[in-house]
């Protein structure tokens, strides 16, 4: 997983989360220099782990590349295929390796210099997709879902990614 979950991430988000819900007895705000040292580790840690996985190493590729290969598609098949699910072995059908291989959140990010327009769609159906584009002056997003899904709404995910980045830019700026 490219973008994997981890403590210093977790941790930066946690922090980051009460300062924007207010004071409560015997709590005490962190320091935006604090925030922001959070903020650089767990950029650190996103980057290392997303080498890893662009590298092999990431325990999904391997488990969603065996499981290909035991319903029957190899890496020369050509075209669209189901494969044949009943091959399967036990672990790829257990309840946790179900779960975990349902992304309600899946994004992807090809940035070119060429590229200005990127659309990308949710790969369950209670699911967000999330395509976005890094250039220098801007990140542009195109978020998305099904509309048949009563879990979902793309307007209110989009305004709190949109929040997230009003809240990381105030915290870099008041932090140099």
């Amino acid at each position: 997983v490219i973008r994997s979950a981890h403590v210093e991430g977790a941790e930066f988000c946690r922090v980051v989360a009460q300062q924007a819900s207010g004071v409560r007895p015997g709590y005490s705000p962190l320091a935006k220099d604090a925030q922001a040292a959070l903020l650089k580790a767990a950029v650190l840690r996103q980057n290392h782990l997303s080498k890893l996985a662009v590298q092999g190493h990431g325990v999904d590729r391997h488990l969603f590349a065996l499981q290909k290969v035991a319903m029957g598609i190899l890496p020369t098949s050509t075209g669209q295929q189901n494969g044949d699910r009943s091959r399967l072995p036990p672990i790829f059908l257990d309840a946790p390796f179900t779960h975990a291989s349902t992304w309600r959140l899946s994004t992807s990010n090809p940035t070119t210099v060429w590229n200005e327009v990127f659309n990308f769609g949710p790969v369950c159906d209670n699911g967000y997709g999330v395509g976005y584009l890094i250039h220098n002056h801007e990140v542009l997003l195109n978020v998305t879902a099904f509309k048949t899904s009563k879990e979902t709404d793309v307007d209110q995910l989009a305004r709190a990614i949109d929040a997230s980045f009003v809240t990381l830019r105030q915290l870099m700026e008041e932090s140099e």
